[in-house]
């Protein structure tokens, strides 16, 4: 019975230290530019990381956000465009997932800081690709984007009508982040865990063969049917994207993120967004930029996700990009 009670106290205190140590370990330093990428397993769809740290942006120095989904997150090494290119601040809020619905959703919360003129962004660049527009009722089942579940949870922001407005409080964003992201960090950490251990088991050998390309396109087409019809209301998102862009004095730049060519050989869904996107770039008017010819020089392992050295390769492009439209100016 000693020896009992003596293994459950030595456990109990092990687990006390392990807790206390990971609390201490959990808490996230104030970046000095906002990286969703940098916390993806505490945090990850990456949008409680951007509530949280928002006041990042409020300061006078010009700055270029980048915004999209997965891809758009896992395209740029903001250290390195920072390092670069200092005549901007790079931010990337890119959110996991992201469609239309979800980056309206985030300019919604530019907006709010722009209006108390305390933004200063000269470009907003958008990485788009065939799930930025699928439905949200596809992508989302419950019909609420992460993005405005943590909205729900956060106080930083509030609607007055159908518009967001700050409602900015340090003592809530201190309570935030010492009691919250820790517990987010470990559960997220677990669920990423049992992802990567399921999906070493799918693919052991880690190879983009036609065969594993095939699999997984025709697995996002059970998800997400490839018709028209689901990409048409997030279009209609996009327009009203850029107008409120352009509103705010932002110059917009649209990029078509590169993917692996077994996506653009056999994805139905990409050919249907890949005809979508030129004809609406046609009909409005609308310069965008395709970076599809990049892919062959990209490993993107996972077929749509650039690698740490894709994402220097193509931050060295959107450098160009930038000083291309400062000379247009």
């Amino acid at each position: 019975m000693k020896m009992f009670v003596r293994i459950i106290s030595y456990f109990l205190v092990i687990t006390i230290l392990f807790l206390a140590l990971f609390f201490i370990f959990a808490q996230q330093p104030k970046p000095h530019y906002l990286n969703t990428n940098t916390i993806s397993y505490c945090d990850p769809s990456g949008s409680a990381y951007f509530l949280n740290h928002h006041e990042v942006l409020r300061n006078d120095h010009n700055k270029i956000i980048i915004m999209g989904p997965s891809n758009a997150l896992k395209s740029f090494d903001v250290d390195y465009l920072n390092n670069k290119y200092p005549d901007f601040q790079f931010h990337n809020i890119s959110i996991n997932s992201s469609n239309m619905s979800q980056l309206s959703l985030t300019l919604d919360v530019l907006k709010a800081l722009h209006e108390e003129k305390k933004l200063n962004v000269d470009y907003i660049v958008l990485g788009i690709s065939w799930g930025v527009f699928i439905d949200k009722k596809l992508r989302w089942p419950s019909g609420q984007t992460p993005l405005e579940q943590e909205l729900s949870k956060y106080n930083y922001f509030t609607y007055n009508g159908d518009k967001l407005t700050h409602n900015y409080s340090a003592e809530t964003e201190h309570n935030l982040s010492v009691f919250s992201e820790p517990f987010r960090c470990l559960t997220g950490s677990v669920r990423t865990a049992i992802n990567n251990t399921k999906n070493a088991f799918k693919d052991v050998t880690g190879k983009k063969t036609i065969h594993v390309a095939k699999q997984k396109l025709q697995m996002w087409e059970q998800v997400f049917p490839a018709k028209k019809e689901s990409f048409i209301h997030e279009l209609q998102l996009l327009n009203t994207f850029l107008k409120d862009v352009k509103q705010m004095n932002i110059t917009p730049i649209i990029i078509d993120m590169p993917a692996s060519e077994h996506v653009y050989k056999y994805s139905n869904l990409d050919a249907i967004y890949s005809d979508l996107i030129e004809s609406f770039a046609a009909s409005n008017k609308q310069e965008y930029v395709n970076w599809r010819n990049h892919s062959n020089n990209l490993e993107l392992p996972d077929l749509i996700h650039p690698t740490k050295k894709d994402a220097i390769y193509l931050s060295d492009f959107l450098i160009d990009e930038i000083k291309r439209k400062v000379e247009e100016k």
